[in-house]
């Protein structure tokens, strides 16, 4: 009877000791608490940043639920900012550009295998943010249209315009570094601002400084002047002098002034004014002649 116990016991522990072993080829420990084994930190991890942003990638670890990343900027030392991804990338905005920043990245297993430790620490920095455009010129300008060019590097733009100085902004995109308004008011001032997006970044430039443009009248009202001068006129309309009828185009206001000028020459005459005495030996005698007096044209 203890023979048969014996033998009994003996195969429940050699069948027991198999169990260990595939255990331990599996890498588990059926004596272990620590599963720390069982859940590892992702491998291969890596950042791609742009000006404003970086994606993080990895390698899937066993047993993930899903990652937790944490970065920050190195110096000086910020706070760790955390996110989740249920996949192996992760996106992150808002970044400032050319800055150096560090990251971790933690992986959450399933069911009682408890989260790993952090990967090693790495680091990534921004690069410098999507340039600002220039505008460099405004062409085609009429009554309602007008085309405003720029230089640029972006992928794509963003532009609006608005009624200057304080309308509420219309804004638009563009694929090329040029943009033709239409539909515009005639005679109205407007102001015209450009952005610039960089591949695979979200966040744009700066926009760039504000260029106003006012565009051209759709119809001119006419005024005439009359005015009568001996033989030229200075029109202090536009500080030109006339000696005939002519106009002046006023673009700020829509009007065309027409001069109607007549030169009269009719008032003029001979008029005599005394000669100049001098006074020789205290009497007074003529400078030049005898004759009491010399002649001059009078004009109007």
């Amino acid at each position: 009877m203890n023979h048969q116990k014996l033998h009994n016991h003996n195969r429940r522990n050699g069948f027991f000791s198999l169990v260990l072993t595939a255990l331990a080829l599996l890498g588990l420990n059926l004596y272990s608490t620590d599963l720390s084994a069982q859940c590892s930190a992702p491998t291969g991890i890596s950042a791609s940043p742009t000006g404003s942003n970086v994606t993080f990638t990895w390698t899937a670890a066993s047993n993930a639920s899903y990652y937790q990343i944490q970065y920050r900027k190195k110096t000086p030392t910020g706070p760790w900012i955390s996110g989740t991804s249920a996949t192996t990338t992760k996106t992150n905005n808002g970044l400032d550009p050319l800055t150096t920043y560090e990251y971790q990245i933690q992986t959450i297993c399933t069911g009682s295998f408890g989260v790993s430790s952090y990967s090693p620490i790495a680091e990534f920095t921004t690069l410098q943010k999507c340039p600002t455009p220039v505008i460099t010129g405004i062409s085609g300008l009429s009554a309602t249209d007008v085309t405003l060019s720029w230089n640029g590097t972006g992928a794509w733009y963003a532009t609006r315009y608005r009624l200057s100085p304080s309308g509420p902004w219309i804004n638009g995109t563009q694929t090329t570094s040029m943009k033709t308004l239409a539909g515009l008011i005639p005679n109205t001032l407007y102001d015209f601002q450009v952005a610039s997006f960089c591949t695979n970044d979200p966040v744009p430039s700066n926009w760039s400084s504000t260029t106003t443009f006012k565009t051209l009248c759709s119809s001119y009202s006419n005024v005439t002047q009359n005015e009568t001068s001996c033989d030229s006129y200075l029109w202090s309309i536009n500080g030109m002098t006339y000696t005939q009828s002519g106009s002046h185009i006023d673009t700020t206001n829509c009007v065309i002034t027409l001069l109607n000028l007549t030169i009269n020459n009719s008032n003029t005459g001979i008029w005599y004014i005394p000669n100049v005495f001098v006074i020789i030996n205290s009497r007074f005698s003529p400078s030049s002649n005898s004759s009491c007096c010399r002649p001059i044209r009078r004009s109007c």
